[in-house]
């Protein structure tokens, strides 16, 4: 499975979702999409995962923004970095000795670099830092250039 990808298809999604509609409880839920329900073949969710897609599909189906969407948008950036650095240390952790393919990495790590080039563009990054004279704030390094300095 791809680093981004979304582990389950927008099918077992509206499953689990009208499942929940029908007043299943999220362990009843797990077992029967454990066994296969309708055109669906048999997958796994837990329990916590099966009430969280049906919490974000409901919010979806009303219109209503995940809570992070609502979050101001440099705190949502912050809470997103740490979910991205979670998934990359994952996925990390999971490659074989000597398999790490270096491709995905890279996207990976570009796409953290970009998060947090976003995170500055909203507000300066440092405490207090100052206009360096065209109107631009001064700001950190870039994203992995401050993790490395940090290890």
């Amino acid at each position: 499975m791809n680093t981004f990808e979304r582990r389950y298809t927008d099918p077992q999604r509206r499953l689990v979702y009208e499942l929940k509609l029908d007043g299943r409880s999220g362990r009843e839920i797990s077992e029967l999409c454990a066994e296969g329900l309708g055109d669906e073949l048999p997958f796994e969710i837990s329990v916590a995962t099966a009430n969280r897609i049906a919490r974000e599909e409901r919010d979806y189906q009303r219109g209503r923004p995940s809570e992070l969407a609502q979050t101001a948008p440099a705190a949502a950036l912050d809470r997103l970095a740490v979910r991205m650095i979670g998934l990359l240390e994952d996925w990390v952790a999971h490659q074989k000795p000597r398999s790490l393919d270096t491709a995905e990495f890279a996207r990976v790590t570009r796409t953290l670099d970009k998060l947090h080039s976003i995170a500055g563009s909203i507000k300066p990054t440092k405490a207090g830092a100052s206009s360096n004279g065209n109107g631009h704030h001064d700001t950190e390094p870039r994203f992995l250039e401050r993790i490395a300095s940090e290890a």
